[in-house]
């Protein structure tokens, strides 16, 4: 398995990164992270940077570690890149990314609205132009 960073530059700064689990040549997870804050209909505020946005494992991939493995990537990047922003569990998520948020660590903030949200549409890796790929395949990144 290799670990991968992407980050989506907008206009004028990163607005997204993006880690990714890949076997042989298939996206098997992701992880998606705010670069900026991001208004959001559903948290009062918006987004801060650093924000999950999403986290998808590929069925069969499931329960093996590999998005904590991402977590844990997104953590040690942002540490040893210096970033503004550190990775932190968003106010909005699934009764699946409330697991998710529990099971890899660090502060969960309370639900926005006290309620889950229902997950209505699921991110197509390839439907964006993802530039900057900064490839992390070492042994502490290994699943």
């Amino acid at each position: 398995m290799v670990l991968t960073a992407e980050i989506l530059d907008g206009p004028q700064h990163p607005v997204e990164v993006r880690f990714v689990a890949l076997a042989d040549v298939a996206r098997i997870a992701h992880l998606r992270l705010s670069a900026a804050a991001k208004p959001a209909l559903a948290v009062p505020g918006g987004l801060p940077a650093g924000s999950v946005l999403d986290v998808f494992t590929v069925e069969g991939f499931r329960r093996l570690g590999v998005a904590r493995s991402l977590w844990s990537l997104a953590c040690d990047t942002a540490d040893t890149e210096h970033w503004a922003f550190q990775p932190r569990h968003s106010a909005s998520r699934t009764l699946e990314g409330e697991r998710y948020a529990k099971a890899v660590g660090g502060f969960v903030p309370p639900l926005a609205g006290g309620r889950y949200v229902e997950c209505s549409d699921v991110v197509d890796p390839s439907s964006a132009l993802w530039r900057g790929r900064l490839h992390l395949d070492s042994e502490a990144a290994r699943g």
